[in-house]
């Protein structure tokens, strides 16, 4: 069970906020035991996205008049201060991998124009690489250690569905036996990604619209490493 869902049930079982009222039950209870109380069952009903009479469904109204409401009132707050420290946590955390998944994208277009692909090789000091020893190079810059091999680096961190693309994911495709994984990306948002490629005119590194006719039916899978 991870933390949000902890203090969730914390908050459920220290305020145990359920009855029947028959008019203005959060008005009420701030009359009755003062805003501590009323700001608890506020902020309850909003955590859990419910009414008044939705969350005041089994107590009756002597369990208000109980001496010791307002202590669980109390714990209700504090319950709901930890709720609130475990979000900003969370955003902060989302920030900082945003800001790493930027660097490396960052990184990754800087190649453009300098790597020459060639299947089966991974070398640095030439900036010569397949697909994934690419990304494996790009994502070492930053600290984060990928295997060589887009089926290796495949069963690495873990997996993202589709709809959930978040900037840095490194996306798995086919190249000529459909469902079979063969080359790998970084997704950069909006539909895009970085690869290291070659056919046609292009050898090195390009962006392409993951979104295309052509690399949407060779999609795969994802996976998050950041």
């Amino acid at each position: 069970m991870n933390n949000k869902k902890k203090v969730l049930k914390t908050i459920l079982g220290a305020v145990c906020l359920s009855i029947v009222i028959s008019s203005a039950p959060v008005d009420y209870i701030g009359n009755a035991h003062g805003a501590v109380a009323e700001d608890a069952v506020d902020d309850y009903e909003v955590f859990n996205e419910l009414d008044d009479y939705e969350v005041f469904n089994d107590l009756t109204e002597e369990d208000f008049l109980d001496d010791e409401f307002p202590v669980y009132a109390d714990a209700s707050l504090s319950a709901i201060s930890a709720f609130s420290a475990v979000s900003s946590a969370d955003a902060s955390i989302s920030a900082t991998i945003s800001a790493k998944s930027d660097r490396v994208i960052a990184s990754a277009r800087s190649l453009q124009g300098k790597v020459r692909y060639k299947f089966g090789l991974n070398n640095p000091k030439t900036y010569t690489f397949d697909c994934s020893s690419f990304t494996k190079y790009v994502f070492g810059l930053h600290g984060v250690s990928l295997k060589w091999g887009s089926k290796a680096q495949s069963k690495q961190g873990s997996f993202v569905a589709r709809k959930n693309l978040r900037k840095g994911d490194l996306i798995f495709m086919s190249v000529s036996t459909p469902g079979k994984i063969n080359h790998v990306g970084i997704y950069m948002g909006n539909g895009q990604f970085i690869h290291n490629t070659n056919g046609g005119s292009r050898n090195g590194v390009t962006i392409s619209n993951l979104n295309s006719s052509n690399y949407s039916k060779r999609y795969i899978t994802a996976r998050r490493v950041l």
